[in-house]
């Protein structure tokens, strides 16, 4: 699994914004879509969420979410907050490797995880549904009402 992607709830805000005030916020056009969702990437990396790497786009009605480090693709890694194994330490480079051909498993949880370090927050999306939306509510409906 590579990529990770976050359904942006704008059309709910738009609706509710829809039922309270005037009909000029019924039409979402493309530039304005587009901000509603990569407001809440914006939100995440304000909010020190996001690893070190990580860059997010808006397609369809999602943002999604891209961890390289090294040429490596870490998303699912960094998002699902497992290390992947089995792995041995390579002493001359100060790094960890996994065997070659060797297929991959859980082998433990990432003990470094947390907001503000560098490998960013186990399950980062989760705070969108959490601590943060009311202040990404807040920031999509600031982009409705302009």
């Amino acid at each position: 699994m590579g990529e990770i992607k976050f359904n942006v709830p704008y059309r709910e805000i738009r609706d509710q914004l829809v039922k309270i005030s005037d009909n000029y916020v019924k039409n979402i056009w493309e530039k304005r879509r587009t901000a509603c969702i990569l407001s809440a990437g914006e939100l995440l990396e304000d909010n020190g969420y996001l690893p070190a790497g990580t860059v997010y786009e808006a397609w369809n009605d999602r943002l999604w979410f891209s961890v390289e480090k090294n040429g490596a693709e870490l998303a699912h890694y960094f998002h699902e907050g497992i290390q992947y194994g089995p792995n041995f330490y390579i002493k001359d480079l100060g790094e960890w490797r996994s065997p070659k051909g060797k297929p991959k498993h859980p082998v433990h949880e990432i003990y470094t995880q947390g907001q503000n370090k560098p490998a960013g927050v186990a399950h980062w999306t989760d705070a969108l549904n959490n601590e943060l939306e009311p202040e990404l509510y807040d920031r999509i409906e600031k982009i409705l009402r302009r």
